[in-house]
């Protein structure tokens, strides 16, 4: 709370600022990136980089959504 001048004492409270008690981004985008990584390397490996890129990317949103879904209900 902080005091208007020319109010007097009385408290506002102040405008623009969000009081959220927990964190609602908890770090899902780090598989995303690691499977981007183990995709590309993996088609690489196999001989079909954009393949495994795409696979890798579509296994790195599964498990984003997954340990979203799961931090959610906390």
């Amino acid at each position: 709370m902080r005091l208007k001048a020319g109010m007097g004492h009385a408290a506002v409270p102040k405008q623009g600022m969000i009081d959220r008690k927990e964190k609602t981004g908890t770090g899902g985008g780090i598989f995303v990136a690691l499977f981007l990584l183990g995709g590309a390397g993996a088609g690489l490996y196999l001989g079909e980089p954009s393949l495994g890129l795409l696979v890798g990317l579509a296994g790195g949103v599964a498990f984003a959504t997954l340990h979203w879904l799961m931090r959610r209900g906390r």
